[in-house]
C-alpha cells in the first residue's frame, strides 16, 4: 500500500522545522562558547509546537484560546478533531506572520504558563482550570495575574461554514471541488469582554492546482487563507474619521481680501542710454 503524506504538513515543515534545524546547527558555530550575562538575559515566552521563542519586546503578547466550532460549522466535529491541530497551527503562523505579537497557545506544555506557575504569579489550579476550559473568563484571570512588558491581548477564532464547488470535468476525468472556509476572529483586551476587532472573513477562491490534492489539504489551506486575511485585519490601522461639515471659514478677516480691489501693476521705466 502506498502511503501520500499531507501536502500541508509537509509546507508546514518546511516552513518552520526546517529554519529551526539550520539555527540549530549555526548556533552553536556562532556562539563558541561564550555564555550571556545574567543580567543580560532577555525574557522570552517560547510557544509550543513547531516555533522558536521570541522576545516580549517590541510585540504585544497574545493567547490563542482553541480554535472553536461556530454554530454554521458543517463538518463532523469527530472526524476534524484530526486536523484540529495543523488549523491551529495555521493560524498561529499566521499571526506570527504580521511581526507584531507573540503568540502562546493555552495547554499543559505552554513554556509561558510554566513560567507562571514557576514564580508563583498563577497556583496549578488556576492553569488547569484554564486548560480544561478555556474560556475568556478563565483566561483573563491568569493574564491579569501574570506581569508582562506590555499588555497582553487574547484572541478567539472560530470556524463557519464550509463551502464546496464543483468544477467541470477535465476531458474524462473528475476534477476535485474548490473549497471555502468561513473564520471568524476576535481580539480581546485584557479584562474586556467586548471585542476590539471581530472580523469574519470567508477564504478566497483557489484553483483545484493551488489548493492541492487531498480533501484535508483543501480544507486546511482555505482556513489558513482566511486566518492570514484576519490577521491583516488584526494589525491595520483605523480607517479614517469622517469630519464634520465645516460651519465657516477659519479665519474670516483673510476670506476679506478676496473681495478687496486688486493692486494695479504698473511696469518700471526702463532707464534712457545718454546720447552720444
Amino acid at each position: 500500500m502506498i502511503k501520500h503524506k499531507s501536502t500541508f504538513a509537509k509546507r508546514i515543515l518546511a516552513k518552520v522545522v526546517a529554519p529551526l534545524a539550520v539555527t540549530a546547527l549555526i548556533a552553536p558555530i556562532a556562539l563558541g562558547t561564550a555564555q550571556a550575562a545574567q543580567e543580560l538575559t532577555i525574557r522570552s515566552a517560547p510557544i509550543s509546537g513547531f516555533h522558536a521563542p521570541e522576545p516580549w519586546y517590541g510585540k504585544r503578547p497574545l493567547l490563542l484560546l482553541p480554535l472553536q466550532y461556530g454554530a454554521d460549522f458543517n463538518v463532523d466535529q469527530k472526524q476534524f478533531q484530526t486536523l484540529l491541530p495543523y488549523a491551529e497551527q495555521a493560524i498561529q503562523s499566521e499571526i506570527m506572520q504580521t511581526g507584531k505579537f507573540s503568540v502562546f497557545q493555552v495547554n499543559d506544555h505552554s513554556p509561558a504558563l510554566m513560567r507562571a506557575v514557576l514564580d508563583e504569579k498563577v497556583t496549578q489550579d488556576q492553569l488547569d482550570t484554564l486548560v480544561k476550559s478555556p474560556t475568556l473568563d478563565n483566561a483573563n484571570t491568569v493574564l491579569s495575574a501574570m506581569q508582562f512588558d506590555t499588555p497582553p491581548l487574547i484572541a478567539i477564532f472560530s470556524l463557519g461554514k464550509i463551502t464546496t464547488y464543483s468544477l467541470p470535468p477535465k476531458g474524462k476525468k473528475p476534477q476535485a471541488p474548490i473549497v471555502q472556509a468561513q473564520v471568524t476572529g476576535k481580539l480581546y483586551d485584557l479584562n474586556n469582554t467586548t471585542p476590539i476587532k471581530s472580523v469574519v472573513i470567508t477564504s478566497d477562491m483557489k484553483p483545484k492546482n493551488e489548493m492541492g490534492f487531498w480533501p484535508n489539504d483543501r480544507i486546511l489551506l482555505a482556513i489558513d487563507n482566511a486566518a492570514g486575511q484576519i490577521a491583516s485585519r488584526f494589525v491595520a490601522p483605523p480607517a479614517p474619521l469622517n469630519l464634520p461639515v465645516p460651519v465657516g471659514p477659519a479665519y474670516p478677516e483673510k476670506v476679506k481680501l478676496k473681495n478687496a480691489k486688486p493692486i494695479t501693476w504698473v511696469e518700471p521705466v526702463k532707464p534712457v542710454k545718454p546720447a552720444k
